[in-house]
């Protein structure tokens, strides 16, 4: 170890690289290794057992959480504490008994980056720094956006081009400053040349992030005492990366599942592996744990959304549900098994779309179109519309240039097929009509 470790109540908080596995005491702007370049991650040694302490958000393990002690100020919009819930019809329709649930779209963007968000803005804040600059594939620039309003901080979140629209319009409302580039590498070539010493610039592996997804797995184990087997969506490694390390550092040695998409398709992008330098490391962390990568096609992830729909009553993007394709594809797993989830179904209307067609047939599907898949998404993101401001979105956001009175057509099969609500309101003597989502487009017209 390269520097003397600071040792609080027997627990020893220290930096490792995933890579060398050299050590590193905690500094402030120490993230990536001296040594090889790779990553470093925060780690806890000395813990025996966790208990969490009567606070909001992920401060209930806040003498747990690395960096703590540099923190003074506590930023929280009640992330975590997200329910770990048994899936007992899942178990009787497969014949499995011990199927858990660990439902992160109950964070307060969706997202389980909301943990390592929240560590992540307070330290920023408490370093008493005023502006963010994130690279991002749409949920970190949401949620470091959400976190940073709720801060007073100031954001610039830089994204790809083809991302589902819900990214940009979020992004948009949460962000200071959007800026759209053609590629990843793109962005990070910019900011690499344009950095500056009092703006933080924040990478998906950066230490403060992991050190909040840590406690992801603090509630798993605060809750499930003997897990066997935990499935991780793999994307970039990071999560991966983070609940092995999290669970070695409590002495649980659970067997890890990495899910991956098996194809490159909008539906399943967020369980896409992506080129990363830590995407070898969580593979071989599978290995070691006795675990296997499971490759997951768009059928199969619209499959297992539909059945956790159905059985357990989940509304859950494909890509988020994904990781029950792991029980499907191999019933040996020793269980409990605990299922890592995220995400949420009316990001995108052709998820809409693919769960009608599921449900009721492909006719009505066939029937909706595409401009009027656009106008649910629309009036899935504005609270009421008026129908002329849907044509105007229509025409300078999805470039679909047809007559306001076709609008109105649309709109009119959509309230008939029960899909979207008029409201008539008068102010003023005159008349006013919006339209607005149903609820049960999210629910009974969908399953």
């Amino acid at each position: 170890m390269n520097n003397e470790i600071t040792v609080r109540s027997l627990a020893v908080y220290y930096l490792e690289c995933v890579n060398c596995h050299e050590t590193y005491e905690i500094k402030e702007d120490l993230r990536e290794c001296p040594r090889c370049g790779y990553p470093l991650f925060p780690r806890v040694s000395g813990l025996k057992k966790v208990t969490k302490e009567d606070k909001t958000g992920v401060w209930g393990w806040r003498k747990y959480i690395p960096f703590h002690e540099n923190i003074t100020h506590e930023i929280t919009l009640h992330e975590g504490n997200t329910p770990l819930i048994r899936g007992e019809r899942l178990e009787d329709y497969l014949g499995y008994s011990g199927i858990y649930i660990k439902d992160e779209t109950r964070n307060p963007t969706g997202t389980f980056i909301d943990r390592g968000s929240a560590v992540l803005v307070s330290y920023v804040k408490s370093r008493d720094l005023r502006s963010l600059v994130i690279p991002s594939l749409g949920d970190l620039g949401i949620s470091i956006g959400a976190y940073s309003k709720r801060a007073g901080l100031h954001t610039t979140v830089y994204l790809t081009k083809n991302l589902p629209v819900s990214k940009y319009y979020q992004t948009l409302l949460l962000a200071d400053s959007v800026r759209i580039r053609d590629d990843y590498q793109s962005i990070l070539n910019e900011i690499q040349r344009t950095r500056l010493k009092h703006i933080v610039t924040v990478y998906p592996w950066d230490p403060r992030l992991v050190a909040g997804y840590r406690t992801l797995v603090y509630e798993i184990a605060n809750n499930l005492k003997d897990v066997q087997t935990v499935v991780v969506p793999i994307g970039n490694g990071v999560l991966l990366l983070s609940v092995w390390y999290a669970f070695q550092d409590l002495g649980l040695s659970p067997v890890i599942i990495g899910v991956k998409g098996a194809e490159i398709h909008p539906m399943i992008m967020d369980i896409a592996v992506e080129r990363s330098k830590l995407l070898d490391l969580a593979l071989s962390v599978v290995k070691e744990s006795g675990g296997k990568i499971i490759s997951v096609s768009v059928k199969n992830a619209l499959e297992v959304s539909y059945m956790l729909a159905v059985l357990e009553g989940f509304l859950l993007e494909p890509a988020g549900a994904s990781t029950l394709s792991a029980l499907i594809s191999d019933s040996s797993l020793e269980a409990p098994v605990v299922l890592i989830t995220t995400g949420s179904t009316l990001k995108d209307p052709m998820m809409i779309e693919k769960m009608i067609t599921r449900k009721r047939g492909k006719s009505i599907a066939r029937s909706l179109g595409i401009t009027k898949l656009r106008i649910l998404e629309i009036l899935s993101i504005e609270e009421k519309v008026h129908p002329y401001k849907v044509w105007k979105l229509l025409r300078d956001y999805y470039g679909i240039s047809i007559a306001l009175r076709n609008v109105y057509k649309h709109m009119k099969d959509l309230e008939d097929m029960g899909l979207i609500k008029r409201i008539e309101e008068r102010k003023l003597g005159k008349r006013k009509i919006t339209y607005y989502v149903v609820s049960s487009c999210t629910h009974s017209h969908l399953f």
